[in-house]
């Protein structure tokens, strides 16, 4: 674990860093009511690097403008809605300005993508599961025209009479339901972004990083895991965290973190919607894992709108003292 502390130094000009660093959202963008020209801010999550540089620290204030939408709307014009940023200036902390561009390059555990010159695109609503028991496809052909009507509404008709598919097909209509197409991103939601330019005399700012000396007295700490079978998993433990149970629940808590859902019958439901109708599930449960043979005490994560993707965090606690063991995972897919 470390603390950083910046602090204000001169340095060399630079005009294309090519940094990447992390953003939080202070302003609420959506393809339904943001127009282009709208300004939006950012706080810097994680600093800008460059080697051993920092460019825009930790803590600075990003400014932006919507560059262009496009709204799915009904559907008829087009299939994807689409957003492009840009930022054009910065503050650092203690309020001195700081002429910069970045662009976007993606945004943490969201079902949307960002294209290679920042523009974010929306989901194709009938590409997901529910949209494949309909019978609709990505990449539509030719040879679509030439499928028996039976077939094209949907998985599993076989040689039903056609009232039958009818009747199926309006069941698949009213059950699953196609997903929201648009883009929303509420305050809070990280970006991921990639500085492009610094203006010319522009400071610097220095890391000073202070290492906990009793994190060596934990190093020969075992570090496997295994499933509930005994069997070996590839999670392993790979941090350790200092403080009590109400310190590290406030301190994740004020990170934006939650707490997981026991997994049973009712939470796996509940995943699987979310997955079909391509959503997200903040508290979607976690498979357990053992360490030294105990359940974790604590399991925490962080996603954003696709139960997919997600950061999570299985604790142990140390036994007789104030310290925890954990194992951090980053999902980027999801199976049953």
């Amino acid at each position: 674990m470390r603390a950083l502390f910046w602090i204000l130094a001169a340095g060399a000009a630079l005009t294309a860093p090519a940094a990447e660093f992390s953003a939080r959202l202070n302003t609420r963008l959506t393809t339904y009511d943001s127009a282009a020209g709208s300004e939006f801010s950012a706080t810097v999550t994680e600093a800008a690097r460059k080697g051993d540089r920092i460019l825009i620290p930790e803590g600075a204030t990003l400014f932006g403008r919507v560059v262009s939408v496009r709204s799915v709307g009904i559907g008829f014009r087009r299939e994807r809605a689409e957003m492009a940023l840009e930022v054009h200036s910065c503050e650092v902390p203690g309020g001195t300005p700081l002429s910069c561009t970045a662009v976007v390059t993606g945004i943490d555990n969201a079902r949307e993508s960002t294209t290679s010159n920042g523009r974010i695109r929306g989901v194709l609503a009938a590409g997901g599961p529910s949209g494949l028991a309909r019978g609709f496809w990505r990449m539509p052909s030719q040879a679509v025209l030439h499928r028996p009507f039976t077939r094209l509404i949907g998985i599993g008709t076989g040689g039903f009479a056609p009232a039958f598919s009818l009747g199926l097909m309006g069941v698949r209509w009213a059950v699953l339901r196609f997903p929201e197409p648009e883009i929303e991103l509420p305050t809070g939601t990280e970006l991921l972004l990639n500085l492009t330019s610094r203006s010319d005399g522009a400071p610097e700012f220095q890391a000073e990083t202070v290492r906990f000396a009793c994190a060596r007295n934990y190093s020969g700490l075992p570090r496997d895991l295994q499933r509930p079978n005994g069997k070996p998993t590839d999670d392993i433990v790979n941090v350790l965290f200092a403080g009590t149970r109400e310190q590290l629940t406030t301190a994740f808590a004020a990170a934006g973190w939650v707490a997981a859902d026991p997994l049973n019958r009712r939470t796996f439901v509940r995943m699987y919607h979310a997955w079909t109708s391509m959503k997200g599930y903040p508290t979607a449960p976690v498979s357990l894992l053992t360490y030294d043979g105990r359940e974790p005490d604590l399991v925490f994560q962080k996603s954003f709108n696709t139960v997919s993707r997600r950061h999570h965090v299985r604790i142990w606690r140390v036994p007789g003292r104030d310290m925890w063991v954990g194992a951090a995972t980053h999902d980027v897919g999801i199976s049953f």
